[in-house]
């Protein structure tokens, strides 16, 4: 009995249809039909075992597979987050007010365009014993990862006294890295050798409009409407084989290429009051994610050469959903925060729902976060800040090779350098400020990730498991903002 990538590549196809990657339930479906299939008596065991063996290792690692590493709050978007880690619901007052609360829009007090970004980061994941053997064979999982993120760019326009208008693209997530592991096992039968590269990019875009009204000198409100663009990209390539004195037993092979894009909206709305003089409170609400849309191409070939022959499989497959689904949680912020002539300090607290939506992969638990940071004015050209954060995973549990469950804790510090330039007399402005920001931000990830666990002298069928392997993720990343007042 011989058992069929074909079906692992059509469940691959099947999952995307869905519009998204993970497609935990789909995908788990397909492995135990094939495991099913698999089990029973055989005349030529070690051979059989062996293709067995092979198919169930493409079987679990052919299926999209959720990011690596990177949470919710990968990136701190704008220059007041980044120099604060993020605690500034309460106080923020840029064009970043757009993602983190609606409200602070109609805090600014003059027009701003806001570019910032974290020109790099560097990520390292050390994994030791990804794949691992019965025998006690192991090798270890990693990676370098070094992006350059374009975080955000804002505009606000001050409409009239009270009303202000702000527009934001944002980018708070982005992967791309590559992981190759080989592990060689020997057994009384035969020496197995398997090596695995899987290359895998995301990324999130956000689009938002905000509407910022001042209701009094020491209340305001707000609302953002979200436009989201996501794209997931999984290149796997995969191949082992076996020998027994000299001679080969089995071989296989695999490479694959799994895109998916989708489309959403979202729509979130804030509040900011000074309860009492310098102290001041700030809540938003994000509205759940809707899925409009998704769009998906998968291809593969695959082959598998035994004593039976050789088999070779080669599928192709896209398409286009239009289908309107929850494909995130609401999320509600709240902050506190005192300020003084000079600098604030403030804390800030967030929490999202469970989320469980089979169809599309996602398998969300409650989860929330805590960011404390502040800022103090050394001179009126030069200003500090600095915070500490938690970003926490929401993943319910690790079922796959690959899907991690990582949570994050980290700090960042940053400087801020105000340049203003007087303009004559008849212009709208006494003067334009060009602002620059430098915030550097740490954080390490601790959790688990899902490993392959061979066994060549198992029954058919059973030879190989997904596992729960410890993992470690450092993040570094360097902000570079520019800001300029007019």
């Amino acid at each position: 009995m011989t058992i069929s990538v074909l079906d692992c590549m059509e469940s691959s196809a099947d999952d995307v249809r869905t519009g998204g990657p993970g497609l935990e339930a789909e995908t788990a479906k397909r492995k135990e039909q094939s495991l099913a299939g698999a089990r029973g008596p055989s005349e030529d065991a070690a051979p059989m075992r062996s293709s067995s063996l092979a198919a169930l290792a493409l079987l679990a690692v052919l299926a999209p597979s959720r990011a690596r590493a990177g949470n919710d709050d990968a990136v701190l978007l704008g220059n007041e987050a980044a120099m604060t880690g993020g605690a500034v619901s309460a106080v923020v007052s840029d064009g970043s007010a757009t993602w983190y609360n609606p409200a602070g829009i109609a805090a600014v007090d003059r027009d701003t365009l806001d570019l910032s970004g974290s020109a790099t980061m560097l990520r390292i994941a050390d994994t030791p014993g990804l794949l691992r053997s019965a025998t006690g064979a192991q090798a270890n999982g990693g990676y370098y990862e070094f992006l350059g993120i374009p975080s955000a760019v804002t505009l606000v326009r001050r409409l009239d006294c009270i009303t202000s208008l702000g527009l934001g693209i944002f980018v708070p997530q982005l992967t791309g890295h590559t992981d190759r592991v080989g592990l060689e096992e020997l057994t009384p039968d035969y020496l197995a050798r398997f090596q695995l590269t899987q290359q895998e990019s995301s990324s999130t875009y956000y689009g938002g409009i905000t509407l910022g009204v001042a209701l009094a000198p020491n209340l305001r409100i707000g609302v953002t409407l979200y436009g989201t663009y996501r794209q997931f990209a999984l290149t796997t390539q995969f191949f082992g084989g076996a020998e027994r004195d000299g001679e080969d037993v089995f071989a296989f092979g695999v490479g694959s290429l799994t895109s998916v894009q989708s489309v959403s909206i979202e729509v979130g709305a804030g509040i900011q009051w000074e309860l009492v003089p310098g102290v001041h409170f700030g809540a938003s609400l994000r509205s759940p994610g809707l899925l409009l849309g998704s769009a998906f191409h998968v291809t593969s070939s695959t082959f598998m050469g035994g004593p039976d022959g050789l088999d070779l499989d080669i599928t192709a497959g896209s398409g286009l959903e239009p289908r309107i689904d929850m494909v995130t949680p609401a999320r509600l912020r709240v902050g506190l925060a005192y300020r003084w002539d000079g600098g604030w300090i403030g804390i800030d607290g967030d929490v999202q729902h469970a989320l469980v939506r089979p169809a599309i992969g996602v398998n969300r638990e409650w989860v929330g976060g805590v960011r404390i940071g502040g800022r103090v004015q050394i001179d009126p050209s030069l200003s500090m800040g600095a915070g500490l954060f938690t970003d926490l995973d929401a993943t319910r549990a690790v079922g796959d090779y690959g899907q991690t469950q990582i949570d994050f804790f980290g700090g960042t510090y940053g400087l801020e350098l105000r340049n203003p330039h007087r303009l004559g007399e008849g212009e709208n402005a006494a003067d334009i400020v060009f602002v620059n920001t430098f915030a550097l931000r740490y954080a390490v990830g601790v959790g688990r990730i899902g490993g392959l666990r061979f066994d060549t002298a198992a029954d058919m069928g059973e030879g190989i498991s997904i596992i729960e392997v410890d993992t470690q993720v450092h993040e570094i990343s360097l902000h570079l903002g520019s800001a300029l007042y007019f």
